[in-house]
């Protein structure tokens, strides 16, 4: 992948790690490589998939030197302070402006340990749509089916 690709992929994942949804069209590619997952919600609802979140710790980290085990292991007992979420947003929101405008930002240890524990701080896709919603509803007869009189 061209590094400009790989820059821009970084910068949409990036956001993507602070909550933040891509344009329509950009979700629409992020979703059709497994990247990111969308619930058809009102609002509509998206996130990171695990693979989505394992491209962009590994961007983040390319030619950093650091070692993404030992962001697991640290991560499992970080809580940012209010000083370092600050300055963690703040790094995301620089490596986002730098990776769009061609520049390619490495993390410190403390960056990408934030970037770590942030993606793994989001809630996991909700489950499928109802089978109803699909046309594929229970079976008429089955007991477990809601309907006139049910709770």
């Amino acid at each position: 992948m061209e590094l400009q690709k790989r820059l821009d992929l970084l910068a949409d994942l990036s956001m993507a790690a602070q909550g933040f949804r891509p344009s329509p069209a950009r979700l629409v590619q992020l979703t059709s490589l497994g990247l990111m997952w969308l619930h058809p919600s009102k609002p509509p609802v998206t996130g990171m998939t695990e693979e989505g979140k394992a491209v962009f710790l590994s961007l983040l980290c390319d030619g950093s030197g650091i070692d993404s085990t030992d962001l697991f292991s640290s991560a499992q007992q970080f809580t940012p302070s209010v000083k370092q979420f600050t300055a963690g947003s703040a790094f995301l929101d620089t490596l986002e402006a730098e990776a769009r405008s061609g520049t390619r930002v490495i993390p410190s240890v403390d960056e990408a340990l934030f970037a770590f524990w942030l993606c793994h701080q989001q809630p996991p896709p909700p489950p499928p749509l109802a089978d109803s919603a699909a046309g594929n509803g229970p079976e008429e007869g089955d007991p477990n089916a809601p309907g006139i009189g049910s709770d």
